[in-house]
């Protein structure tokens, strides 16, 4: 014969019959709290903070695959030095600007995001015409640069580039940049 049932055991009955419930299956003041909760940590796991944005020197120390560029490849570069924190970029060969960026929350560690880069139409030296160049990335609590460098005259084209940093497939900060010709003005930044 079995004994009395533990109290115990009956609540954890009693939670796993609301549970199951119609009710609970709707969405019970319960489960949307859990979910808005849960929501806001995912947010916050996810934001990104960029630290700095211009131009910049840097030199390269190599280079690696990146299919979904222009050129194929990306450069891993070193010392990366702000020169001028501005939106406003001269369209000019050697012209290097990027942003510097690290994960809000320091106890994240390390996370792979994808950077993506928005800009005005420009043709390629084999007819292709391109609007978005994407490679992959790595950002911790340290600050990690990623930009672009003007080697190309194709390259050299005015108009709005946007630097996004994309984290478990949402948008966790951008950057916008406005490059401008010769003689020509910025509009004023957008914050």
């Amino acid at each position: 014969m079995l004994g009395p049932t533990p109290r115990w055991m009956l609540v954890l009955c009693a939670c796993a019959a609301a549970i199951a419930s119609p009710a609970a299956q709707a969405g019970t003041p319960v489960e949307v709290a859990q979910d808005r909760f849960a929501g806001s940590r995912r947010q916050a796991a996810a934001a990104v903070e960029i630290t700095e944005y211009g131009l910049y020197d840097a030199w390269e120390s190599g280079s690696r695959g990146a299919p979904e560029t222009s050129k194929g490849t990306t450069y891993r570069v070193q010392q990366p030095r702000l020169i001028e924190r501005t939106h406003c970029i001269p369209a000019r060969l050697g012209v290097r600007f990027g942003i510097m960026a690290r994960l809000a929350d320091p106890s994240t560690g390390i996370a792979s995001v994808r950077i993506e880069v928005e800009h005005p139409p420009f043709a390629l030296t084999d007819g292709r015409r391109t609007t978005r160049e994407a490679w992959p990335s790595f950002m911790g609590d340290e600050p990690t640069y990623n930009g672009w460098l003007f080697e190309e005259s194709y390259e050299l084209v005015p108009g709005r580039w946007a630097f996004s940093v994309i984290r478990n497939g949402r948008v966790a900060a951008r950057q916008v940049f406005e490059v401008v010709g010769p003689n020509e003005s910025c509009p004023p930044e957008v914050s």
